[in-house]
């Protein structure tokens, strides 16, 4: 059975969830998410603009061995598999002129990452140990990351656009570790069986649980502590160790937050908690006329536009609703037909945004960054854009400590605050584009990829339809507030 570094990364993650993956890989499933996919695809793209950082390099079509070692000068994803099963794929190998090798692994994050989910020095450690149980000496270990500094040009200028750090030195303090890391994982995955009825998971936070949580250790209700936001590790395995798994079972002198609390409240009373007092001060806030504002963006790891860094954000598609003192109530909306930088959003939006009333957004920090990054594109508008941050509130922040409901199960995401507050309004459920990745991905491929114009019209609709219900969902969530609670 090989060990790929795939798996010794997942057994780091969580040892049951890694051998579940390797044994019953049909038992649960764990295709990557809209999200995870468009990471794929950015890492791919990534690679193959790297490897043009080694012109004479050539993808390789052998598993190399002891036995069977490269004599390229260069490869692209060289696959090595050692006499006792491991298994590692690099992204670019290549030869020096004293016969020794050099290991660069391509990654589409702005930095040498190293942390429980993540951890670069590992992944190519694993690689070098490949390496030399193979039989070759690794003169140096390489990670070539985007230059987070970097703004495109006309053409992309590779060498600007990454930045290559030699992390030999922190892989060489960490091979011993990895290395018995590697023979415990061996014989973790040499087991016929495991115990299926818990994984190490549990003991850790909602964030943090693997792809087969559910499987090892059953559906989290929307009571568990588990969704206690922003709970310490330590303090859910006080709560668990003492078997308390609901949060209507805490105890009143548990020590958590005020914040803490008020969700554990909602949970043990299946009561909304408000605070009346907090929520006056909040709607106080929001001075007519509204303006429910909503960005749809698209963005690639390699910019593809002349001014862009890695990873910018291009709004592609805005809605708008305006709500009148006098209920009135209209709606207007913008999608770009083709991958541009939005002069035309700006300007439709200055078009229709007047100089007073608040700009009510959901998480603002979003919103926010945009309309800094187009006033400083489009330097004209960015005292417009300057005004329009002033004026911003954000609607997300009421149900943050303001209004806690036990059916959100800790979460504040506008997708389950508004059939929460609202279980007749209408669905996403019920649309073809259903959150912000599927709208990236559709919309890329209606502007790039071979459509027929009925087919584009349709993407269209489907667009158009998604982030207009974003504003207005958050039209009639505002409407519910005032009309309970002023």
């Amino acid at each position: 059975m090989n060990i790929t570094k795939t798996d010794y990364l997942n057994y780091l993650t969580c040892p049951d969830f890694a051998w579940l993956e390797k044994h019953k890989p049909n038992e649960v499933d764990t295709s990557p998410t809209g999200y995870d996919q468009k990471l794929i695809r950015d890492g791919y793209e990534t690679e193959e603009y790297a490897q043009d950082l080694f012109p004479t390099g050539e993808i390789s079509e052998h598993v190399f061995s002891y036995d069977n070692q490269p004599d390229e000068a260069c490869l692209y994803q060289a696959t090595f598999v050692t006499d006792d099963d491991l298994e590692a794929r690099l992204d670019i190998l290549k030869r020096n002129e004293d016969n020794t090798f050099d290991i660069f692994e391509v990654k589409s994050s702005s930095s040498v990452k190293q942390w429980a989910g993540q951890d670069h020095i590992r992944d190519v450690a694993f690689q070098k140990i490949v390496l030399e149980r193979c039989g070759l000496a690794v003169s140096s270990v390489n990670i070539i990351h985007l230059n987070s500094d970097y703004v495109r040009g006309r053409k992309l200028d590779l060498e600007a656009l990454f930045v290559t750090e030699d992390i030999t030195e922190r892989v060489d303090e960490i091979i011993d570790t990895v290395s018995d890391e590697i023979s415990t994982a061996k014989g973790w995955f040499a087991q016929g069986s495991i115990d299926e009825t818990g994984c190490s998971c549990r003991f850790k936070t909602r964030s943090n649980h693997c792809g087969s949580f559910t499987y090892f250790n059953g559906q989290i209700a929307k009571t568990s502590a588990y969704n206690i936001p922003y709970i310490s590790s330590s303090k859910l395995g006080l709560l668990l160790e003492a078997g308390i798994e609901d949060m209507a079972d805490i105890p009143t002198n548990f020590d958590l937050s005020d914040k803490q609390l008020t969700y554990v409240q909602a949970a043990q009373t299946g009561k909304p908690q408000i605070n009346e007092a907090e929520m006056e001060s909040l709607l106080s806030e929001y001075t007519y006329p509204l303006y429910f504002l909503d960005y749809e963006t698209y963005a690639t790891a390699v910019p593809k536009l002349e001014g862009l860094s890695p990873h910018s954000n291009i709004p592609f598609q805005a809605s708008l609703h305006i709500l009148r003192e006098d209920s009135e109530l209209e709606h207007f909306e913008y999608l770009s037909n083709e991958l541009i930088y939005p002069e035309d959003l700006v300007k439709y939006l200055a078009e229709h945004i007047g100089d007073t009333g608040a700009i009510v957004v959901w998480n603002d920090g979003f919103e926010k960054g945009r309309n800094r990054e187009m006033g400083e594109c489009f330097g004209e508008y960015e005292d417009f854009f300057e005004d329009l941050n002033e004026r911003i509130v954000d609607l997300e922040d009421v149900f943050k400590t303001t209004y806690v409901h036990p059916e959100a199960a800790g979460y504040t995401k506008l997708k389950v605050i508004y059939p929460t507050l609202l279980p007749g309004g209408k669905s996403y459920n019920d649309l073809e584009v259903q959150n912000g990745t599927m709208a990236m991905s559709k919309w890329e491929e209606m502007v790039t990829g071979d459509m027929s114009a009925e087919d584009r019209q349709q993407r269209r609709k489907e667009l158009l339809a998604y982030c207009e219900l974003d504003t207005l969902a958050m039209v009639e969530i505002y409407q519910f507030l005032l009309k309970n609670f002023q």
